[in-house]
């Protein structure tokens, strides 16, 4: 018996299966469809596995509603780039009404579509028959009733937003056809896991197909986060003195302009090395060496002063006032004026107030942290792997924030050739983009990747139950219906990883909320539309 159908449309891959319940919905009452449910239970799927919806209606009492003339609903599912569309409906029959309850789901964010219109269209043996319809009660839910006269093979498309999903459709001449068909359809599991659109809705949930990609070697190591060059400058005392820091200025963390003062170093009572007292002695420099110089330049001009003697005045005149205006710019009567040469933050400081420093020595250190080097250091055995590195994966330790290279704008900036007995392991630098929250300092799971012609089964790492040193995925039979299946793993790029064995490429299986699934299969609820609210 065929579990689910594989289709491929547009460059699509459409994964539907068929399920055979007992499963209800629309807004009449038939006084048979109760006593249908029990009697009629025997043929369907195992023990707890009845379809049944419940639909609130505004005269606040539920109605159980048969699907066309209580045949078994078929479930069926289409996706686009998009959208998925989950849909149930009893196989369609020659010359009766179809009633269809499709839940529409935004493949971006696996939430409902809650607002719009939505076409849809039934094409069989060139007949077309088409509904709009807007949201039900229920958001994400859309109800239609499709009239047939014909038999054959078809599709059933819907127009969400201007993007179609098809799903193909087969019409019966009769009753029993119909009910064999929605048998042979039918989707079993023992091992299933029913987990309803409207929890998955309500969680945070995906799924995707396993790709087949190529996958090489994962390097797994720990790297240091370190300030790009740069991106940091280190401010140092350009004269002897007291350090005077006013109020917060000089406090590690602090964010700083380009220009803004920092701190003073004061020189003045001192009786060695007096700022002051050379601040004082340039200014009078300047003052004498500019007047020596205007007033040979008065003199030359009526043939006085030779010109060597002029030249020399201005030279005299140059030097004095370069030496000013650097004392002028940088310090004044009573010290240095100490200045941040970039904007950015204060990543250290090496001096305190009132201590003494000499010309020369660090006071402090600012950064942008806008770009930084991230540093791993793998061992020498991968070496002859490092030319092949197409990628990296940098995951903050302590947190789940995990970043590619491609995803932080860096690159790889080169690896170590060779290593010594101080330094027995290999050097490899990226530089990226400090959008992904580096502490300069800090350290990051590194994960680097090499190119490989070799490809390989790879899922989410979102998608993997341990339990006891072994792994599971939840295989997709339909939207609501999920298979627990064992597979074998391989290695890691920290967001993806291999699947040696177990799963196909193209199988579609929860990506992300695997844990609630596993929840919801541990309460033992196995009807794919128990708690069905619409």
């Amino acid at each position: 018996m065929k579990r689910f159908i594989a289709l491929t449309l547009m460059c699509s891959v459409v994964l539907w299966g068929c399920h055979n319940s007992g499963h209800s919905h629309g807004e009449e009452e038939h006084e048979h469809t109760e006593e249908a449910h029990h009697h009629e239970g025997e043929h369907h799927h195992h023990e707890g596995e009845a379809h049944e919806h419940e639909h609130e209606h505004e005269h606040a009492h539920e109605h159980g509603h048969g699907h066309g003339h209580g045949h078994a609903a078929l479930t069926l599912s289409g996706y686009s780039d998009s959208w998925e569309v989950f849909t149930e409906f009893a196989p369609m029959v020659k010359g009766e009404e179809t009633e269809i309850l499709a839940h529409i789901t935004r493949l971006s964010d696996f939430k409902p579509l809650t607002e719009g219109e939505v076409k849809a269209v039934m094409a069989i043996g060139g007949h077309k028959h088409s509904q709009s319809a807007t949201v039900s009660a229920t958001p994400g839910i859309f109800e239609f009733e499709l009239d047939n006269h014909v038999t054959g093979d078809g599709t059933l498309s819907f127009i969400i937003e201007g993007e179609t999903v098809s799903i193909p459709v087969k019409a019966f001449d009769c009753d029993e056809e119909a009910e064999e068909y929605a048998e042979e359809c039918e989707v079993k599991s023992s091992n299933g896991a029913a987990f309803s659109k409207e929890k998955s809705w309500n969680v945070d949930f995906a799924t995707e197909e396993a790709r087949v990609e190529p996958f090489g070697q994962v390097i797994k190591t720990v790297a240091q986060v370190q300030p790009f060059q740069g991106e940091e400058s280190t401010i140092t005392a350009l004269a002897d003195g007291i350090v005077s820091i006013s109020g917060n200025a000089l406090i590690e963390g602090r964010e700083v302009r380009q220009g803004e003062v920092l701190c003073q170093i004061k020189s003045s009572g001192m009786a060695d090395n007096n700022l002051a007292v050379r601040y004082a002695q340039a200014e009078a420099d300047y003052n004498l060496a500019k007047s020596q110089y205007e007033r040979k330049a008065a003199l030359a001009e009526e043939k006085i002063v030779s010109e060597g003697e002029l030249l020399s005045a201005k030279a005299a005149y140059e030097t004095a006032k370069a030496l000013y205006n650097s004392l002028r710019d940088n310090f004044s009567t009573s010290g240095q004026s100490v200045k941040s040469p970039i904007a950015g933050a204060i990543t250290s400081v090496a001096v305190s107030n009132g201590q003494f420093v000499q010309a020369g020595q660090t006071l402090a250190v600012v950064s942008r942290s806008s770009k930084v080097q991230i540093v791993a250091e793998v061992q020498p055995k991968y070496y002859s792997q490092l030319m092949n590195i197409s990628g990296a994966t940098f995951k903050v330790m302590g947190s789940d924030s995990v970043w590619t290279l491609e995803d932080l704008g860096g690159k790889l900036i080169g690896y170590g050739k060779a290593v010594s007995a101080e330094s027995p392991l290999i050097p490899v630098t990226f530089s990226v983009a400090n959008n992904g929250g580096f502490i300069q300092g800090s350290f990051v799971q590194t994960y680097i990747k090499t190119t490989s012609s070799a490809s390989a089964v790879t899922v989410a790492n979102g998608a993997l139950i341990e339990e006891q040193g072994n792994f599971f995925v939840y295989r997709q039979l339909t939207p609501e219906f999920f298979e627990k299946t064992p597979v074998k793993v391989g290695v890691t790029d920290g967001i993806r990883t291999e699947i040696k064995s177990g799963l196909e490429g193209g199988e579609r299986i929860v990506s992300k909320g695997a844990m609630f699934v596993k929840l919801a299969q541990a309460s033992g609820a196995l009807d794919p539309h128990a708690g069905h609210n619409h």
